[in-house]
């Protein structure tokens, strides 16, 4: 008995580069700005998650996103000198995080918006 299955998918192997491409560049925009917003949700989480004494320490918190040759980077602190002390607490004080929670909270929301991204972007080539 034999069997012969067709199937033509209407993409040809040898534009797998450009197709690939014009993906990323579509996508690196939308991931840039995506990553921009992760870092201010983390940045407010964080600051609303900062014990309050005199201020000093809600007020510290810093972002940065830059994006360069392909490399998105996302990056948040605090410049108050003793923000890792009540972060991870010492033998005399417990721990009271507030960047690790927030960034635990949108690491999980910003892998689903890239898988959602790159499928749409993967959809809209493949209609193009």
């Amino acid at each position: 008995m034999d069997m012969q299955l067709d199937f033509e998918s209407g993409f040809a192997p040898e534009d797998a580069q450009e197709v690939f491409e014009n993906m990323i560049e579509e996508a690196d925009d939308q991931l840039v700005e995506r990553m921009e917003e992760a870092e201010q949700n983390i940045q407010k989480e964080a600051q609303q998650r900062s014990p309050v004494d005199t201020g000093n320490l809600r007020a510290s918190w810093t972002g940065l996103t830059e994006a360069r040759r392909g490399t998105i980077m996302t990056e948040v602190g605090n410049t108050a000198s003793y923000a890792e002390f009540v972060e991870r607490g010492t033998s005399k004080m417990s721990a009271q995080p507030m960047l690790r929670p927030a960034m635990d909270r949108e690491l999980m929301a910003l892998i689903r918006d890239i898988e959602q991204l790159v499928f749409r972007v993967a959809a809209q080539e493949g209609n193009a």
